[in-house]
């Protein structure tokens, strides 16, 4: 058995060196692997953090829009609302003059007797014409606030579909 142990030493030195290589070799891979999955990580976050700044400033352009689009249709409404009163104001006069003529027509004894039939009608031409003015304008403000609001809502989603 004497003869024996240097074998065993050398294949126990022969092991212990192989071991210790092979660990060597084993934790350079290993390194290797940290140091590649390590740029991976950070080559991810950097385009992760390109992607949401393009993202953020691109809904800001959008909403920059979308605020601007809400001025202009509040500017154009509010022209229509101007331009509505006045033609209000002239409906209400040409009101008062047909009033006016009416009450002037039924005031002359002259006419009053010898033309009942047209101080009635010219009452009833009066009323109906301040009915009809009436209801002119009740349907050009709905149609006027429905293509404001119509023309925002298209250049709104124009600019969402980045047109």
């Amino acid at each position: 058995m004497k003869g024996a142990w240097p074998c065993v030493a050398v294949l126990l030195a022969g092991l212990v060196i192989g071991w210790l290589w092979n660990g060597a070799l084993w934790g350079e891979r290993y390194a290797q692997l940290e140091r590649d999955h390590a740029q991976h990580i950070a080559t991810q976050q950097a385009a992760s953090a390109d992607v949401i700044s393009r993202t953020l400033l691109r809904e800001r352009d959008l909403h920059n829009q979308l605020e601007e689009y809400e001025q202009n249709a509040q500017a154009e409404k509010q022209e229509w609302t101007r331009k509505l009163a006045d033609s209000n104001a002239v409906s209400r006069r040409m009101r008062e003059k047909l009033d006016d003529i009416s009450g002037r027509i039924g005031a002359d004894t002259g006419t009053a007797a010898d033309c009942q039939a047209a101080r009635v009608t010219a009452g009833m031409l009066a009323d109906m014409h301040a009915r009809l003015d009436e209801a002119t304008g009740v349907y050009a403000a709905t149609a006027d606030g429905s293509r404001i609001a119509g023309r925002a809502c298209e250049a709104a989603y124009g600019a969402a579909r980045g047109l």
